[in-house]
């Protein structure tokens, strides 16, 4: 007889994560961006895109933001990130309008922007203006870093916003 695996166990290609796949996973967890990733650890750019291709691979996920809610609901890397200066990032997240909110909330879903597009009947360049307008009031350059800033903080839905 054939033991079946305990769901909350990894299975063998995700304990297969080296030690530095997890920084970089942490790393990316806590809203850097590969090139800072590469800065912090004295890597490539490419080395950490490689990184988070195998990331991807071993959690069979389709994007990092996937990756690391993966990781969190198995356990690979802690659930909580500690965010200096909480309250004044929760007040950037507060001067976002409706629409941008919206936005972001897709975007921490998973939604890709085509996807946001067509779901809000609007285009794609009005979902990249939006977007561009989140990063620059979180202060970001890059959408992860305002996807995983919006984790971090917990604004995973709209409701979150009104708290």
């Amino acid at each position: 007889m054939v033991d079946k695996p305990d769901n909350n166990e990894p299975n063998r290609r995700e304990r297969a994560l080296s030690p530095k796949e997890r920084q970089v996973l942490q790393l990316i967890r806590e809203g850097h961006d590969t090139r800072k990733i590469a800065e912090l650890l004295g890597n490539k750019i490419t080395t950490v895109g490689v990184h988070r291709g195998n990331i991807c691979a071993k959690l069979g996920a389709s994007n990092v933001i996937d990756a690391v809610r993966s990781a969190i609901a198995k356990n690979l890397i802690p659930g909580e990130v500690e965010m200096p200066y909480r309250d004044e990032q929760v007040a950037l997240f507060k001067t976002l309008s409706p629409r941008e909110r919206e936005i972001l909330v897709a975007f921490v879903s998973g939604k890709t922007a085509s996807e946001i597009a067509a779901n809000r009947n609007i285009s794609i360049k009005t979902v990249e203006t939006h977007t561009a307008r989140i990063k620059s009031k979180l202060g970001v350059q890059r959408r992860l870093a305002a996807v995983m800033k919006a984790i971090n903080l917990g604004f995973t839905s709209l409701e979150k916003f009104s708290e």
